[in-house]
Parts: C-alpha cells; structure tokens; sequence
C-alpha cells in the first residue's frame, strides 16, 4: 500500500472516556476524516499494516496508549476491513510547545504543525516483515 496519512484537528479522546455517546461521536468523526483523505479509487487493505500515530497536546499530558484503539477502531471499513490487520503500532506524544527540529517532516504532518493547536497525526504503511523479529528501537527511525 502506499503510505496513507491526516490529520486529525483537534485533541485526541481516550479509550477510557466514560462517556459511551462521546467515545461514539470521536470514533465517527476519526471515520469521517479518514474517508475524506482516503483515495477513491483505493481498496481496503487486506494485508498487515502499521498504525503511527503522533499526539501534539498542549498543557495536558495524554496517555499514549489510550487513545490508539479508538483511532485504530475508526478506520476499520475505510483502510484496513478489520483492525486485527494493524500488526505495528508505533504511538508518540510531543508538546506543542517544544521548538521541533523538523527533520524528513511529511508535508501532511507539517501541515498539522502549521495549526499551531492540539492534533493527532496517523499514517498507516505496510508492516515490516512479519517473519522478520528485531530490536524496535533499531527498526524504527526516532
């Protein structure tokens, strides 16, 4: 596949939101944004993928862990048929106010920076090999 990626314009809601109608609403509106950005003319990706995705908060810490499984839920049925195919996952979280050095910065992620306001990067890329063990830290470019 070829690498798919947006923005999503505002902070991100955790899996552990207690309210059901919200976490919904979330969901919904993750959906509705992938499928603005998805081509048209793209199938549904029906091999092993990775999910990154890169939370820029402002003054509240978000953990990173909670707000992956509802991301990764709203793009069933616009990327990938099921979520069971996200294989990698690499999740981070950086403030806003940090003076970022941009190195190799999409032009979509630079793009989420120019908002100057919380957002939740993703980009969904083939997995690597799924035969293939390694250490993370030297598979990924941090």
């Amino acid at each position: 596949m070829q690498k798919f990626e947006f923005v999503i314009p505002r902070r991100p809601l955790s899996v552990q939101a207690k309210n059901a109608k919200h976490r919904q609403e979330w969901k919904d509106y993750v959906h509705d944004l992938a499928r603005q950005a998805w081509p048209e003319d793209e199938l549904l990706v029906q091999s092993p993928v990775c999910l990154t995705l890169i939370v820029i908060y402002e003054s509240v810490i978000i953990d990173v862990d909670n707000v992956i499984k509802p991301i990764q839920d709203a793009l069933r049925n616009v990327v990938y048929f099921d979520d069971s195919l996200v294989s990698d996952v690499i999740s981070r979280r950086r403030n806003l106010n940090t003076q970022f050095v941009l190195e190799n910065v999409s032009p979509v992620l630079a793009h989420g920076l120019e908002l100057a306001a919380e957002f939740v990067y993703v980009c969904v890329t083939d997995a690597p090999p799924q035969e293939i063990l390694n250490d993370p830290v030297d598979a990924t470019d941090l």
